[in-house]
């Protein structure tokens, strides 16, 4: 099995596989509500939507540059307010991550071995 495959397994198992720690994010998000998932337990703290938003925008961001494009990361780190708090928002933004996923699993693939060193 090369590096990518590897990678890309791992990734896979713990988004929506079967990792070695029984759990994987896709359906632990899928059991918390749009009210839960914006909800700060405490107010310098991320919320788990704002925590997914991140996630998204970061690895667009690591594939933009890993294709030789120059980004800045933004004065909020990917950490920005939820506006739209709705259950069809709340929904969007899984389906989002799951195309981010895709992505990031066919960019894998792509990477040579030095690249990801």
């Amino acid at each position: 099995m090369t590096e990518q495959e590897l990678l890309a397994k791992l990734y896979s198992d713990l988004f929506n596989g079967s990792p070695w720690i029984d759990v994987n994010i896709m359906s632990t998000l899928e059991e918390i509500t749009a009210k839960e998932a914006a909800t700060k337990v405490f107010p310098n703290f991320n919320s788990i939507w704002e925590i997914v938003n991140h996630q998204i925008r970061w690895r667009d961001t690591v594939m933009k540059r890993m294709n030789g494009e120059e980004v800045e990361s933004p004065e909020d780190n990917y950490f920005s307010y939820i506006r739209d708090r709705s259950e069809n928002a709340w929904q969007q933004t899984r389906e989002q991550f799951l195309q981010s996923q895709e992505q990031w699993l066919q960019q894998l693939g792509k990477w040579k071995k030095k690249e990801l060193e």
